[in-house]
């Protein structure tokens, strides 16, 4: 279960994803992406990448105030 504020900043989250065709996707970790410093240094590692994780946001499912990740 999750809160009403989390819900409205999920919600939020929902229409800037919708709005800029997925561009902005709060799932994405730019660690993940293998980003590994401050953004002004460009410290990029390739072997950092994991692109294993599920980073499909319109899989996202809210139930009453259960939100689930689809797989």
């Amino acid at each position: 279960m999750v809160s009403e504020r989390f819900l409205d900043v999920l919600g939020l989250c929902k229409k800037l994803y919708s709005e800029t065709g997925g561009y902005f996707n709060p799932l994405i970790n730019v660690r993940q992406l293998g980003y590994s410093a401050d953004f002004h240094s460009h410290a990029f590692k390739k072997e950092d990448i994991d692109m294993s994780v599920n980073l499909a946001f319109e899989t996202i499912e809210i139930v009453g105030n259960q939100v689930t990740l689809q797989q």
